[in-house]
């Protein structure tokens, strides 16, 4: 297992130092100029950008060798996701939650995940405003603000969930929004899954179902959520990695709920 003790502390330090720098003063301040769309409310603004560039070159510098995937580098560049392929790998969501920000609302989060030989092994996810930092090891569980967390089974009935619509093909879309009353209540998606994995971790939340599925943004939470004692698994029942390709993705605090919902999901789309 990777040696990570001299690594929390410091990558830490940089994910608030980017908050402190380039986030919380744009905050409900963004002019039109700092805004932009890759895609229908798929924002980017200057925020994501300036600690994309402070993020990157740093986090190699504490791990001489190591790569770095970024979610904005791979929209400019999208051949930067073989990168995923060399053995030490710095996976950065800049601001995981952009429309959340953009629209003034604190449910968005800056994203980093060390992948070693294809392997999620630490990441760490921060709240700006939520003053909330999420720490997870391989291995040695996961942490909010230095307390140990652990995922609560369902205790709802039916469970309470989200099924994240964003990127499903139209007919799927149908097919899932008809079918999920059959898996419990349905709530409105919080657009950042930073957002979703603490919602999970705090046991406020049953499960999310996604389709597409971005290395940047799962797996930080599935290595979190997984620690915790969760789950998070592929329509075929096998468990996410960050370099597959898939559409799909069940995410649970509870294993057995998600093998549930994976084979209900498979059998919905067959």
């Amino acid at each position: 297992m990777l040696q990570s003790d001299d690594l929390v502390q410091p990558v830490a330090d940089l994910v608030i130092e980017a908050a402190e720098r380039f986030v919380l003063p744009l905050y409900r301040h963004l002019s039109s100029d700092d805004i932009s769309l890759k895609a229908p409310l798929d924002y980017v603004t200057r925020a994501d950008r300036d600690v994309e560039a402070f993020l990157l070159p740093r986090l190699v510098a504490l791990l001489p060798g190591s790569v770095t995937v970024g979610e904005e580098s791979v929209h400019e560049d999208p051949g930067l996701l073989a990168s995923l392929g060399n053995d030490l790998v710095w996976l950065v969501d800049p601001l995981d939650g952009t429309r959340n920000f953009v629209e003034g609302r604190p449910e968005f989060a800056i994203m980093v995940c060390l992948v070693a030989e294809g392997r999620a092994e630490m990441a760490w996810i921060y709240f700006p405003l939520l003053d909330k930092l999420i720490l997870a090891r391989r291995g040695e569980g996961v942490s909010i603000n230095g307390i140990p967390a652990k995922a609560m089974t369902a205790v709802r009935s039916p469970p309470h969930g989200i099924v994240v619509h964003s990127g499903m093909p139209q007919a799927i879309s149908q097919t899932l929004a008809s079918a999920t009353p059959a898996i419990g209540l349905t709530g409105s998606e919080l657009y950042s899954a930073a957002a979703d994995c603490l919602t999970m971790l705090e046991g406020r939340l049953d499960f999310v179902l996604y389709w597409r599925t971005m290395p940047w943004d799962h797996a930080p939470c599935c290595l979190a959520l997984t620690e915790a004692g969760g789950a998070c698994l592929r329509l075929d029942g096998q468990p996410y990695s960050p370099g597959d390709a898939k559409s799909g993705l069940v995410v649970t605090p509870d294993p057995a709920m998600t093998r549930r919902l994976a084979r209900w999901m498979e059998t919905q789309l067959a």
